[in-house]
C-alpha cells in the first residue's frame, strides 16, 4: 500500500469538507453549508474525510499530525468499504 501524505488528506482526494463548506459563518466559528456525511455544520479548523478501511490508520495518523492527538471526534461506516472520519483542531 502507498503511504498517504497530509496533502492528500487535506487537500486532495480523502477530504470531502472543511470548516469554510460553503463559506465561514465567522460569527459561529463553522461551514455554513452542512457536512454531506455527518449532517453537521463543521467547525473552525476541521475537516471531513473519507477513506478506505484498510487505509484509516494512515489518515488518522495524518490528520492527528496537524490537528494533534485525539482530533477524530466522529467516526461512521458509508458503506462500500468506506469509512467518514471527521477531524477537530486540537492544537489551541
Amino acid at each position: 500500500m502507498n503511504k498517504i501524505n497530509q496533502q492528500e488528506v487535506f487537500n486532495g482526494k480523502y477530504l470531502v469538507a472543511r470548516s469554510d463548506y460553503g463559506g465561514l459563518d465567522t460569527e459561529k466559528c463553522q461551514s455554513v453549508k452542512k457536512c454531506p456525511i455527518f449532517n453537521d455544520y463543521i467547525p473552525y479548523k476541521s475537516v471531513t474525510v473519507k477513506c478506505k478501511e484498510e487505509e484509516v490508520d494512515q489518515v488518522i495518523d495524518c490528520l492527528s499530525y496537524v490537528h494533534g492527538g485525539d482530533c477524530v471526534s466522529n467516526y461512521k461506516s458509508i458503506g462500500d468499504g468506506y469509512i467518514a472520519i471527521r477531524s477537530d483542531y486540537q492544537c489551541w
